[in-house]
């Protein structure tokens, strides 16, 4: 979308200006940059965002990024659901 030279997830979804704009819109871009300093890498920071935010944030989440099966798990079953998948 921006021409960057990389288009990897982590730029795609959290880096690239055009999606910072989009969560900036869906009053979420504070909350994925306090956590993408934490991560360590893109699928621990989409888990880390869905197991520690409110349901309608982590369902909200969730459709932006294309996640299916998020709308109604509690935070304690998207935990388990990433530690499954480790």
């Amino acid at each position: 979308m921006c021409n960057a030279a990389i288009e990897n997830s982590s730029h795609l979804f959290i880096d690239c200006p055009f999606a910072c704009s989009c969560w900036e819109d869906a009053a979420m871009q504070e909350s994925i940059n306090q956590k993408s300093t934490q991560a360590e890498g893109f699928t621990d920071l989409v888990f880390s965002i869905l197991s520690s935010a409110s349901a309608v944030f982590a369902e909200n989440f969730a459709m932006i990024v294309g996640i299916s099966g998020v709308k109604g798990m509690t935070n304690s079953g998207i935990t388990s659901l990433y530690q499954h998948r480790r």
